[in-house]
């Protein structure tokens, strides 16, 4: 505000060397920083975001698988006999044991596999006329089998095989 006085005084003392008519005005200009507050209504535009995932399915991818097969079967004993007969006693290795038999006739064929060990008998076959078969079982070591074929007639062949 002093610094205003100032001025006007000095504008005076200017107009004062130098007649003047009629009324004169003088403006004066003050600037003057003040704190203001203003509260101003704010508009808030957000933005989503939004996050897409595209499942992408591949073409099929082929795959090699080998195998290994286990070892093929063995013949370790072929018996032939024609009509009612018992084989000779032989022995099995603990494993898998494939028994394939074969009848050529008209009668009844009856073909059982005997372990005297534990004195069983597992029937393999009981039909009537020509027939054929094979059975796989698993068995444990005995040095006592033998087959019989009862109630035959014709001629017959009984194959087995191991794998171990």
């Amino acid at each position: 505000m002093k610094q205003t006085l100032f001025l006007i005084c000095l504008l005076l003392a200017a107009c004062a060397s130098q007649p003047v008519e009629g009324p004169v005005t003088v403006s004066v200009r003050e600037t003057v920083e003040v704190p203001v507050t203003v509260e101003v209504p704010v508009t808030v535009e957000t933005t989503r975001v939004i996050e897409v995932t595209r499942r992408v399915t591949s073409p099929p991818e082929t795959i090699l698988v080998t195998a290994t097969f286990p070892p093929d079967f063995t013949e370790l004993y072929r018996f032939e006999g024609q009509g009612k007969e018992t084989t000779d006693l032989f022995a099995l290795s603990t494993g898998i044991v494939r028994i394939k038999w074969e009848y050529v006739g008209e009668s009844n064929f009856v073909l059982s596999l005997r372990r005297l060990d534990n004195d069983v008998d597992l029937l393999l076959e009981n039909a009537i006329g020509s027939t054929s078969g094979q059975s796989i079982l698993e068995v444990g070591f005995s040095d006592q089998y033998l087959f019989e074929a009862e109630i035959a007639q014709g001629g017959w062949t009984v194959v087995v095989e191991f794998r171990p």
